[in-house]
């Protein structure tokens, strides 16, 4: 009974895909653009200066913007245009990319504010798995 089952109960299994390989799309120059940007800016955000920190996650947001943008979001703000992210591929990313917005948003309310280095540094990582996901950057590259 089992020798007959079997593949017959293996045929009918669901096939589980944990998570699909995205294709990659072809790299444009504004792509390589906004990559050469973001290597910059995160020179900058671990550079250890507080003038240069705060900088580099306001011009951060500037590059998650125009990526979102660019992929068709037409909110005016990042932040509302996070807000339109709802897709099952994109939806994950929300939280994390509004975690580093709202430090943005923090810093360019109050100029005058001490970032710590270890904040700095989590919300260029999250503008970073924003940006991997839209297919601007590889963390692979750095």
């Amino acid at each position: 009974l089992f020798i007959y089952v079997f593949p017959k109960a293996w045929a009918m299994r669901p096939h589980l895909h944990f998570k699909s390989e995205k294709a990659k799309r072809p790299q444009t120059l504004k792509d390589e653009e906004m990559f050469e940007k973001w290597k910059s800016i995160r020179h900058r955000a671990f550079s250890g200066n507080q003038d240069e920190m705060k900088q580099a996650i306001l011009e951060a947001d500037k590059i998650a913007d125009q990526a979102l943008e660019n992929h068709g979001f037409t909110a005016e703000t990042t932040e509302d245009k996070l807000i339109q992210i709802m897709s099952e591929d994109l939806g994950w990313i929300r939280s994390i990319a509004q975690k580093a917005n709202n430090y943005r948003n923090k810093i360019a309310e109050n100029p005058e504010i001490e970032v710590e280095r270890s904040d700095v540094k989590k919300a260029i990582y999250n503008y970073e798995a924003l940006l991997e996901e839209l297919d601007v950057i590889n963390r692979l590259d750095f």
